[in-house]
């Protein structure tokens, strides 16, 4: 049975990742938690995965 839902975003979720970076990045950092040095990029999606803000 298909889900009626709103074509509005009612719901966002946040993720974050430390990615190692292997060229010289204008900033990088040290993320102590997961030991990884690098840049960090954030990512929203909607309910059903589709991005909706990136930032790296």
């Amino acid at each position: 049975m298909a889900q009626k839902r709103s074509v509005y975003t009612s719901f966002i979720i946040l993720d974050a990742q430390s990615v190692k970076n292997t060229d010289p990045a204008e900033s990088s950092g040290y993320d102590g938690g997961k030991k990884v040095s690098g840049i960090k990029r954030h990512l929203a999606v909607d309910i059903n995965g589709l991005p909706m803000a990136v930032h790296v």
